[in-house]
């Protein structure tokens, strides 16, 4: 996670064209581009589509919600997974953030 940088672009699923972020949008990103921005809107580029063969979920948590919370939602979301694709499942990382500035 991080801030976006001023007039950063992102395409959105459904966008029909990218839009210039505003600077200190939170974004989720990895090395080549956004991902999401934070928590409601993801990437074209990481939609699920017929062809989709892998997935990464990533559940955020909000104050009050346990971290075991989230590692419960996570196990569900994936039995769904299972019973209506029949695919694999891998494992599941819960990671609590700390208080203070997003790096």
């Amino acid at each position: 996670m991080r801030f976006a940088d001023a007039n950063e672009k992102f395409l959105g699923i459904g966008m029909n064209a990218p839009q210039l972020l505003d600077e200190g949008t939170l974004v989720l990103a990895d090395q080549e581009r956004i991902l999401c921005m934070y928590p409601y809107r993801d990437s074209d580029q990481t939609k699920i589509t017929l062809t989709t063969r892998n997935v990464g979920l990533i559940a955020y948590g909000a104050p009050r919600v346990s971290p075991l919370t989230l590692q419960e939602t996570l196990k569900k979301t994936f039995a769904y997974i299972r019973r209506v694709s029949g695919g694999r499942t891998s494992s599941i990382t819960v990671s609590a953030a700390r208080n203070g500035p997003i790096r």
